[in-house]
């Protein structure tokens, strides 16, 4: 039994040869594999090496990140928080068998949401937002920030003719930020809709046609879903309040996540919020580790759901207060002062 499968009380699983597998996915540290384990669909996580790297200094990193995303899991579950379980590990091929999360990811349902805004042409703006816009840097793309510690620590090269940046935006104590039972019955009815169809459309009854809006395909197709503003932001709200309360109570617990992107959150069919992919966890007391977590899942929504960036990220911050506001007022205060010095690039001097 490998150090590993010890340390945790893990079973340690039999080699799988990766090629005899269905991979369904790969990402720039491993790929995904669907198996069958001991009766069980489950999710098989294998680390390839980097042939760029020592070959001594691969194998440590690996089992380093190995045995973060295995503690990660679960001190979250440990801690009531959803994350899927984990069932072996093979240290050999460096694989983590766990349990296969039946649902799509925050980015997934927010990128179909942003898709029926699109071809509804409805309006994300109050009149007032173009003086409040939020500004964005100039090199955000389509792809989650690249957020690297440089940036954090406020040694990035300015611009030139730079934006003025507004100070970040803390929420309010006094917020109602609850949705009322009928709203949240309805954004419960959408998401139990869409996380049914794989395909991805929203309920039958609020829609024209069967028409489907995953992938190149849906781009193609000119009718439209009836979901009106309103609706939408309830959905995307919904979804925010369980980010924030997911993420207080793993603060709360000292378990940093260390990528948090709407990658790496799913919901899953029981409506439910699962954090994923811990391999750069840290289990630290320090504020400004969690101050960072935050700052790079707003990062990360300002990047990919720009659409999205006035409201979203202050609902996630008005949870995550609400959850623990002793934890948070030192750790949104931190956050303010991470922000500011990520916001360099654009201020001058």
């Amino acid at each position: 039994m490998s150090h590993i499968a010890k340390k945790f009380k893990l079973t340690e699983s039999k080699e799988m040869d990766s090629s005899e597998l269905l991979c369904f996915k790969q990402g720039a540290e491993g790929r995904l594999f669907k198996t069958n384990y001991l009766g069980k669909d489950v999710l098989v996580k294998e680390r390839f090496s980097k042939k760029y790297r020592h070959p001594d200094l691969d194998k440590a990193l690996t089992k380093e990140r190995i045995t973060s995303e295995i503690r990660g899991l679960m001190k979250c579950r440990t801690a009531g928080i959803r994350t899927p379980a984990v069932y072996a590990v093979n240290s050999a091929r460096n694989q983590i068998v766990m349990e296969l999360i039946d649902g799509k990811t925050v980015k997934d349902i927010l990128l179909v949401l942003e898709q029926s805004i699109k071809q509804n042409n409805i309006s994300m703006k109050d009149k007032d937002d173009d003086e409040n816009e939020m500004s964005i840097d100039e090199d955000s793309g389509d792809e989650e920030d690249d957020l690297d510690s440089s940036e954090v620590n406020g040694k990035t090269k300015n611009k030139q003719s730079p934006a003025p940046c507004p100070a970040p935006a803390v929420p309010s104590t006094n917020e109602n930020i609850s949705l009322s039972e009928e709203d949240k019955t309805k954004a419960q009815a959408f998401l139990s809709n869409l996380l049914t169809n794989s395909e991805g459309t929203l309920p039958n009854s609020h829609k024209e046609s069967n028409t489907s809006y995953s992938g190149k395909d849906s781009e193609k197709n000119q009718d439209t879903f009836q979901l009106s503003k309103p609706e939408l932001f309830n959905i995307i709200k919904l979804v925010s309040l369980q980010i924030g309360q997911t993420l207080s109570t793993m603060h709360a617990n000292n378990i940093i996540h260390g990528d948090l992107t709407t990658s790496n959150m799913i919901v899953d069919r029981q409506n439910c919020l699962v954090l994923i992919d811990f391999g750069l966890s840290l289990i630290k007391v320090s504020t400004e580790d969690k101050a960072v977590d935050l700052y790079v899942l707003k990062r990360a929504i300002l990047s990919l759901h720009s659409i999205f960036r006035r409201d979203m990220f202050d609902w996630v911050l008005a949870s995550y207060r609400r959850e623990n506001r002793k934890q948070a007022e030192a750790v949104l205060k931190t956050f303010a002062e991470v922000e500011m010095r990520g916001r360099k690039r654009c201020m001058v001097g």
